[in-house]
């Protein structure tokens, strides 16, 4: 509430990243930081839901956003009065999506925070909508030139028979040098062992397991069932 005022603004706070990689983390807790740096300047503006009420590992293209969806349906209570977001690619990549996010925001009548920048986003203000419907074409056309890079990559080393690292399972490792997918030793005397207590002591998944636990490994009987029917121990690789 402001001295000036003692008006007090309702807000709620929206947080999101593209996978579930780990390496998505930091983004994650960037996006937060500004969020609590905002808040902590603005004591006129109440958070009236936890930081992390929405906050998903999803890409902005996506029509599946159980996150995004649930923030909807809160704002259109109509008693939010902000949107605090890092920026407007954290909310969507579709031109779609975005025109429903602008013709929500006017009829229920709140605003947007983008922390990045500061900048306060008003549907009802005409400048304002045309740059949310220009920024909104820039992101759909990068999540779509990012696709068709990832496409072609993806072919170029079908093409190539290059394997990479998502093809790694235990026994192998990656040769940074090399670039390329190697025998890890250490594990592939596990494998061997493995193999061997199937072939020739007639041994059931649970001993297999047991024996994983003498190597200090633990694994479950589903794991070592894929295992024993996993071709790349006999060098042969699937890619799609």
């Amino acid at each position: 509430m402001t001295e000036e005022t003692g008006i007090t603004f309702r807000a709620i706070y929206y947080e999101r990243v593209s996978t579930i990689d780990v390496s998505q983390d930091e983004s994650m807790e960037n996006q937060r930081r500004l969020a609590k740096s905002y808040l902590s300047r603005h004591p006129e503006v109440e958070l009236v839901e936890p930081l992390d009420s929405y906050s998903e590992r999803v890409s902005g293209k996506s029509d599946l956003r159980p996150k995004y969806a649930s923030m909807m349906k809160r704002l259109e209570q109509g008693d939010i009065d902000l949107l605090l977001v890092k920026d407007l690619k954290r909310l969507n990549r579709s031109t779609e999506v975005s025109a429903q996010f602008r013709n929500a925001a006017k009829k229920y009548r709140f605003r947007l925070i983008l922390l990045s920048t500061g900048q306060i986003y008003d549907p009802n203000r005409v400048e304002n909508r045309m740059l949310y419907g220009f920024e909104a074409l820039v992101n759909e056309d990068y999540v779509y030139r990012q696709s068709e890079y990832g496409r072609l990559a993806h072919r170029q080393k079908m093409e190539a028979k290059r394997l990479n690292q998502n093809n790694i399972i235990f026994g192998y490792k990656w040769d940074y040098e090399k670039k390329d997918i190697v025998i890890n030793e250490e594990q592939a005397a596990v494998v061997r062992h493995l193999f061997d207590m199937y072939c020739f002591d007639n041994s059931g998944y649970g001993e297999m397991r047991k024996y994983l636990a003498t190597c200090g490994l633990s694994y479950s009987e589903m794991t070592i069932c894929n295992w024993l029917k996993e071709t790349a121990y006999i060098g042969t690789f699937h890619m799609n």
